[in-house]
């Protein structure tokens, strides 16, 4: 009979809590809480945003788009939004615009074929971003152990 008893006891003391985490909600929300509404992001407006990195690589590879200008839309929403969310700890801008310019410079030699290109780098031109816990040249490297 004691694990019964035990069971018992459990699910009072978690109703208990979560009745007290109930009035500690509505207390916040008497006293004016946190604003939350007010961090909320601006929608994306650029429509290169909008489209998935399958897309986007399509895109770059054929041409119909230069790879700067994806960056430069990445970038410009960093911007806008960063501050609210703080996502990203350490810019590279420069160094990503200079990337791209070095991948619209290899596709416009047009030495390989889309199927190339595509075979040997899906992503070419694609923007991404690197958690602080991978290495990364010019970047602040963070790891943690427990």
């Amino acid at each position: 009979m004691a694990p019964l008893f035990t069971a018992r006891i459990q699910l009072l003391l978690l109703q208990a809590m979560g009745f007290l985490i109930g009035l500690i909600g509505q207390a916040a929300r008497a006293f004016g809480g946190p604003k939350f509404g007010s961090m909320t992001t601006p929608p994306v407006t650029e429509p290169l945003l909008l489209l998935s990195g399958v897309q986007l690589a399509k895109l770059i590879r054929q041409r119909k788009v230069k790879c700067i200008d994806v960056v430069q839309a990445y970038i410009n929403r960093i911007v806008e939004v960063n501050p609210l969310i703080n996502g990203i700890v350490k810019y590279r801008f420069e160094a990503a615009k200079k990337e791209a310019h070095a991948v619209d410079k290899k596709l416009a030699e047009k030495q390989e074929d889309d199927a190339t290109l595509e075979k040997k780098w899906p992503f070419l031109g694609v923007p991404l971003t690197v958690k602080e816990a991978f290495q990364l040249q010019g970047t602040v490297l963070c790891i943690f152990f427990l």
